[in-house]
């Protein structure tokens, strides 16, 4: 769920900053208000225009009524907490986790919601090394690792700390665009490393091979 802010200081899904590629208007989505917002249309990945209005994050609460756990990107530059107390609004804290772009914004989040799971960028073993002195990592954590596999001590020590690790399968080059049958010794060998958590465009397909 990749969460922005409008203008008026509601919350919309949509992935880029601006509209200029997924909607039928251009301009960054935090110059526009909510209710012309609800105005739009948005794009298909081919560029196609639907009837699909932009969706709020309240209206996605609303229909998952805690059914599956939602990974909330709360976009750089946007207060997670603040988010998070929409989340509560919903009752839904515990079927969300929300990823973070730094360890501050991190701490901000577990010092209000201690029993939250978050996930923050773990990227180099400089990353490593600063979480491993980190009280974030008493748990509760998810480490989200590069999509080129790791040394497999890289996720010993990560495992060590109690932390699952993420590994990224799409976009161009990765797994996800290969034919699955070309692509199935992969995505074993990513869990065989150590990763615990594959991030797939397919994962339908992707859990059938486990």
């Amino acid at each position: 769920m990749d969460v922005r802010m409008t203008r008026d200081s509601n919350f919309v899904l949509l992935h880029d900053a601006t509209l200029d590629r997924e909607s039928n208007v251009t301009g960054d989505v935090a110059q526009w208000s909510l209710p012309d917002l609800k105005k739009i249309r948005l794009k298909t990945l081919s560029g196609e225009l639907t009837d699909q209005p932009i969706p709020t994050f309240g209206d996605i609460l609303a229909w998952n009524q805690n059914r599956y756990v939602l990974a909330l990107d709360v976009k750089p530059g946007i207060d997670p907490v603040r988010v998070m107390n929409e989340v509560r609004k919903h009752q839904s804290e515990y079927c969300v986790f929300v990823i973070c772009y730094s360890l501050a914004d991190a701490q901000r989040v577990r010092d209000k919601y201690p029993a939250l799971w978050l996930a923050v960028g773990v990227n180099s073993m400089a990353d490593l090394e600063r979480l491993e002195t980190n009280p974030l990592a008493s748990g509760r954590l998810i480490a989200l690792t590069p999509q080129k596999p790791q040394p497999i001590a890289f996720y010993e020590r990560l495992h060590k700390l109690g932390i699952p690790c993420s590994i990224g399968t799409y976009g161009p080059t990765q797994l996800d665009e290969k034919p699955l049958s070309e692509a199935t010794s992969g995505y074993r060998e990513l869990f065989r490393q150590g990763g615990d958590i594959v991030t797939t465009d397919r994962p339908i397909e992707v859990s059938a091979l486990f």
